[in-house]
């Protein structure tokens, strides 16, 4: 079911300016391939967002004196490669190591301060008390799951729990995607194969804005998304005589 008009501004003219848009300019930049553990707390629910995805947030030490647990999961578990072959197809790794990073080490600068601080809050709002956590959120941001520390030789069963877990979210995510379908909502792709969940919100001179589910307007210019999306716009202009 397509969008009806009433969803979509189709504006003849320039006087309704666009409002702010509060993200970077999606598609514009090739995408990362093969990308390992993120970093970034924003970075990692966004793109769980947009490809309905759950983040496997892992709070770890790897500072002066890193946490002995947390080298036993990563070598048992998420440094092997099935389990990374695994995870880029089916999670959105995000690691939240409290001591700052290697590059920040010694660093007594504002940016590290921000960071630790950051990191500070981040463990209190997931009630974080020890190391290894690894906690599983929903593409909406929402707890499905943690687990706390880590029992040496258990690497199926701990690997079992957390496909298990992938494996309820993406069927729960399937079904909200359709009656999301049935709002307006669909798949746009860059030409850099980026993925956005949005629907159109407005169209000019080819210029395209989206709002994602969560209310994040997008812009970008129809000249960079996939073949399938223009076309998908055009059969949409031509219904409407434009």
């Amino acid at each position: 079911k397509l969008p009806s008009d009433d969803d979509i501004a189709w504006p003849v003219s320039d006087n309704d300016p666009l409002s702010e848009i509060g993200f970077d300019k999606p598609f514009l930049k090739p995408q990362k391939r093969g990308g390992g553990w993120e970093n970034s707390y924003t970075t990692a629910l966004r793109e769980s967002m947009r490809t309905s995805k759950p983040v496997v947030m892992w709070f770890t030490n790897e500072g002066p004196t890193p946490s002995p647990i947390c080298k036993t999961l990563n070598r048992e578990v998420f440094g092997q490669s099935d389990f990374v072959t695994w995870a880029k197809k089916n999670v959105v790794r995000l690691k939240i190591d409290i001591s700052g990073g290697s590059d920040d080490r010694g660093n007594v600068g504002n940016m590290a301060t921000r960071k630790r601080k950051y990191v500070a809050k981040l463990k209190k709002k997931y009630s974080v008390l020890g190391f290894p956590t690894v906690i599983v959120l929903q593409p909406d941001g929402s707890v499905y799951d943690r687990y706390r520390g880590y029992k040496k030789g258990h690497k199926s069963s701990y690997w079992r729990e957390l496909k298990n877990a992938a494996l309820t979210i993406g069927h729960n995510q399937k079904i909200w995607r359709k009656k999301m379908a049935a709002k307006g909502y669909r798949t746009w792709k860059g030409r850099n194969d980026q993925v956005i969940f949005a629907r159109l919100a407005r169209y000019f001179e080819g210029e395209v804005t989206l709002i994602e589910p969560n209310g994040t307007k997008v812009q970008t210019k129809e000249s960079r998304l996939s073949s399938a999306d223009r076309k998908w716009l055009d059969a949409e202009k031509k219904k409407r005589g434009l």
